[in-house]
C-alpha cells in the first residue's frame, strides 16, 4: 500500500483505539471538564452579582457621601452665619459701649468745666468785690478827710439801705 492510506488492520486498531479513548473521555473526561466549566460559570456568575451588589453599595455609599457633604457644606455655611451674625452684633455692641463712654466722658467734661467756670466766676467776682471795696474805701478817705463829711455819708447810706 501506499503512504497515504493505511492499512485495514492499522485502521481498524486506530478506530478501535480512538473509540476506546472517546468512550473513556466520555465515561469520565467530559463530565469532569463540564463539571469544572459549570463550577467555573457559577463562580463567574456570582462574581459578577457580588460586583454587581458591591457597584450598588458603592452608588449608595457616593450618593450618601455627597448628602453627608452636602449637610456638612450646609451646617458649615450656618457656622459661617451664625458666627458673622456674632460678630456683627459684637462690634455694635462694642460701638454702642464706646458712644455711651464717650458721652458719659464728655458730659463729665462739661460738668466739670463749668464747675470750674462757675467756681473762677465767683473767684473773680470776690476778688472784684475786694478791690471795689478798696478803691472805694481809698477813695472815701480823701473825699472824705473830715468827720463831719464821713458822718453824713454814713447817714445817707443808712437811709437808703433801710428803705
Amino acid at each position: 500500500m501506499s503512504l497515504l492510506i493505511p492499512d485495514s488492520g492499522l485502521l481498524f486498531l486506530m478506530v478501535l483505539a480512538f473509540g476506546i479513548v472517546l468512550v473513556i473521555l466520555w465515561k469520565f473526561g467530559w463530565p469532569a471538564i463540564t463539571g469544572m466549566i459549570n463550577e467555573r460559570n457559577e463562580y463567574i456568575n456570582q462574581s459578577v452579582k457580588t460586583a454587581q451588589e458591591i457597584n450598588e453599595r458603592m452608588a449608595d455609599c457616593e450618593i450618601e457621601s455627597k448628602r453627608l457633604l452636602s449637610e456638612a457644606q450646609n451646617k458649615q455655611l450656618e457656622i459661617i452665619q451664625e458666627s458673622e451674625k456674632i460678630k456683627q452684633s459684637i462690634i455694635n455692641e462694642a460701638k454702642e459701649k464706646a458712644q455711651l463712654e464717650a458721652e458719659q466722658i464728655l458730659a463729665d467734661a462739661k460738668n466739670t468745666i463749668a464747675k470750674e467756670k462757675e467756681e473762677a466766676m465767683k473767684d473773680i467776682k470776690k476778688q472784684v468785690s475786694i478791690l471795689s471795696v478798696d478803691i472805694a474805701e481809698k477813695i472815701l478817705r480823701k473825699e472824705l478827710e473830715t468827720t463831719a463829711e464821713r458822718k453824713e455819708l454814713m447817714n445817707k447810706l443808712l437811709d437808703e439801705v433801710t428803705l
